[in-house]
């Protein structure tokens, strides 16, 4: 029994089944007779789901089918079952073609129509609702079933229409998908450029002659907060290495610090992984959980308590601390910890304890910034293991503002970034309304609601000799003189 249309056709088209109008029989020419032939494909354009081109001069398969210019492939096995492509061009007169394909032919048809209803929704859920398994997680439509589908017929002319304003529809949707494919790539170089400008002073440059800013004794604040936080006598400090060259010129109120000297602390977490679990008493930090500005806890384990209180005695994470990555592929990712109770470290992860004049948040975005970022990889030198000392650590520089232009930074940084985000949720949303903007436009054009005017327009290209039944009246005839003679031979 033929697969009805779900749908009323539009008046002066009819159905036909897939078996009806498909030409296409499997050749029984051995296929090492065409071992060095080649052609090109094209899939049809603007699907989300589209397989890329085969490039000319590959060869395709080893099985017996033969394949003409113009003759419509549908991928019948999974995982790409229902992905089409057309015959663009062929080097010799047959070529062969893999038995992943179910061949439509008809050169009495425009096969671009057919291509774009092979595509369709209205297909696919034919297609892939009849399907069998062939073996382990393999399933593969059955060709015999598939010739049964029935398939909208328009008049020629109108298929020439459909095509050629398909072609032109879904090539816009498809721009206009690209473009939004771009938007994070965008977003994430605005961030990197806003950082940049951050830590650099221009961000603030106009903030800053308007406001009158005051210069502290930075190092001799950081001395007294490490003894008092710290509750030693005296400590030292790493300074900024004499050869130290600054990569910008920083304005007259900023300041070059080490990392030690902006830090009343800086230590890693502990050096021997222990034993984690779903659940648990503490939460354990490593390189995982740190992304750029935000702690991902989707994936986090936990530590017992004897385990935590090890970790913890010299390695006190605190709300505020901020965590940066030091070891693996993630080097130099850094976030604000912004968990108020105690949790344990991993060595991978690092932890700066601000002094009283850095703002955590300035010191995250610096960290995360193009500046803080080549820093930290020039410190690793030509290593192939991405890995930071402590030690280098320590002694990297920082451009330190004032602290009340730290704040202002980091408002504003924030403002710009949450604009960033605002963008890309919509440009995330476009997108999926974008996607299923293809199967809408390709439901219109099967239901006749693209080619209404122009049937209007042009009622001599669909009535008559022209009409759909004689075009399938025509092909009917061919069909049968063709079987006829076949008999005869």
């Amino acid at each position: 029994m033929n697969q009805q249309m779900d749908t009323q056709l539009p008046e002066g088209w009819v159905e036909a089944s897939l078996g009806e109008l498909n030409q296409y029989q499997a050749s029984t020419v051995q296929p090492e007779k065409f071992a060095k032939t080649t052609f090109e494909l094209y899939s049809v354009p603007a699907f989300p789901e589209k397989i890329p081109e085969i490039l000319q001069g590959e060869s395709i398969g080893s099985s017996k089918q033969l394949v003409l210019s113009k003759d419509v492939l549908i991928c019948k096995i999974n995982p790409r079952i229902n992905r089409v492509w057309v015959v663009k061009d062929i080097k010799q007169y047959q070529q062969i073609a893999s038995s992943e394909w179910i061949v439509f032919r008809q050169p009495a048809l425009n096969e671009r129509y057919f291509g774009y209803y092979f595509q369709s929704l209205r297909f696919r859920n034919l297609l892939c609702a009849d399907v069998t398994g062939v073996g382990g997680s393999l399933t593969r439509a059955q060709p015999k079933k598939v010739a049964t589908f029935e398939l909208p017929l328009p008049p020629l002319a109108e298929q020439h229409y459909l095509a050629d304003k398909l072609d032109s529809l879904l090539a816009r949707i498809q721009t206009v998908s690209e473009q939004l494919a771009a938007v994070p790539a965008l977003l994430k170089q605005f961030r990197q450029s806003v950082l940049a400008d951050a830590v650099s002073g221009k961000l603030t440059a106009e903030w800053r002659n308007k406001n009158e800013l005051s210069i502290s004794n930075y190092q001799e604040i950081s001395q007294q907060e490490k003894q008092d936080k710290l509750d030693k006598r005296k400590i030292k400090t790493a300074s900024l290495p004499h050869e130290f060259a600054p990569s910008i010129t920083l304005p007259e109120s900023w300041r070059w610090l080490s990392l030690d000297e902006a830090c009343y602390k800086i230590t890693d977490g502990t050096h021997h992984s222990p034993k984690s679990y779903a659940t648990g008493d503490f939460m354990y930090v490593t390189s995982k959980n740190v992304r750029e500005g935000y702690l991902d806890l989707s994936n986090i384990t936990y530590v017992d308590k004897a385990t935590h209180q090890e970790i913890f005695s010299r390695c006190n994470v605190a709300y505020q601390d901020v965590l940066y990555i030091k070891d693996g592929v993630n080097t130099g990712l850094s976030c604000v910890n912004t968990i108020e109770e105690e949790i344990s470290l991993l060595s991978s992860v690092a932890v700066f304890k601000p002094c009283s004049f850095l703002h955590p948040f300035y010191l995250q975005h610096y960290l995360n910034s193009p500046v803080g970022r080549q820093v930290m990889l020039d410190l690793m030198g030509g290593t192939a293991i991405k890995r930071l000392t402590l030690q280098k650590i320590i002694n990297s520089p920082i451009p330190i503002p004032p602290l009340t232009e730290q704040t202002e930074i980091v408002r504003r940084v924030e403002a710009l970034f949450a604009l960033a985000d605002q963008i890309e949720q919509q440009s995330r949303a476009a997108a999926e309304r974008v996607a299923l903007l293809t199967q809408s436009v390709l439901a219109k054009a099967f239901r006749g609601e693209l080619s209404a005017q122009w049937r209007c327009e042009h009622p001599d290209l669909i009535s008559g000799d022209n009409s759909a039944a004689a075009l399938l009246a025509r092909i009917q005839a061919e069909r049968e003189a063709t079987g006829k003679k076949s008999r005869r031979a």
